[in-house]
């Protein structure tokens, strides 16, 4: 900080002392005024009121420094359409077998009884999430979830499954894709855990039915559910 240097300015007042002697007029009371004096004050002091205020100086906001309004959140497909393939499986599995449970949404319970620990975590970063679930058979399912996780938010998981040797991965145009197989025990011995990760969508599929794994038709058929709902998103499937 700068210090203020005061000032100190005195006046010396002189006394003046009267001499009481008769005849002695010539000077002023102390009452008289001099008319020229407070007329000389009075206008410069409606000249100095006269003065026009100076003008504030105000900014005006730089466009490109606005902030730009968040992006609408992803539309996320239902369980009609999230997976058509796996969905026609299931219609099939149900002739002739009234009992057997229908396809629906569900929450991550299965989710976090078979994904690893970077993917929950991951997952609790996730703007939104649907699941799905298509009994196949009496004792055969698939689950699927589809997730708006951001880009940034996905590179932790995606590192721990590139790291990985006995994980396959697949880039087919703007997708990336994983998929390798769980043991299980009970009627399939096997389960293929799938994820996909294409922009913001992040895609994880656990498919007890033994449809086999990733190629460029699947990824595009489970892309494409999201696309359909969300056209900016012009992801590229090669």
């Amino acid at each position: 900080m700068f210090g203020h240097r005061s000032l100190a300015l005195r006046a010396s007042a002189a006394a003046f002392v009267l001499l009481g002697l008769s005849g002695c007029s010539g000077s002023p009371s102390s009452g008289d005024v001099d008319e020229d004096v407070v007329e000389a004050e009075s206008g410069a002091a409606l000249e100095t009121a006269a003065e026009p205020a100076p003008e504030t100086a105000t900014s005006t906001p730089d466009p490109a420094q606005e902030s730009e309004p968040p992006a609408a959140p992803l539309e996320i497909p239902g369980c009609e359409t999230m997976n058509p393939r796996i969905l026609a499986l299931h219609e099939e599995g149900r002739e002739g077998r009234p009992t057997m449970n229908s396809f629906g949404e569900i929450d991550l319970q299965q989710f976090q009884t078979y994904a690893g620990p970077t993917a929950q975590e991951a997952m609790t970063a996730a703007v939104q999430v649907r699941g799905c679930y298509y009994p196949i058979h009496f004792e055969l399912a698939t689950y699927q979830w589809v997730a708006e996780l951001p880009a940034q938010e996905q590179q932790a998981l995606i590192t721990g499954l590139e790291a990985d040797s006995s994980i396959n991965r697949y880039q087919l145009g703007d997708a990336l894709a994983f998929d390798y197989v769980v043991p299980l025990m009970g009627v399939n011995d096997s389960m293929t855990v799938s994820y996909v990760f294409a922009g913001d969508v992040w895609i994880t599929m656990f498919d007890g039915a033994a449809i086999g794994g990733l190629d460029a038709s699947s990824v595009g058929e489970l892309l494409g559910s999201v696309t359909d709902l969300n056209p900016e998103l012009e992801l590229s499937i090669v």
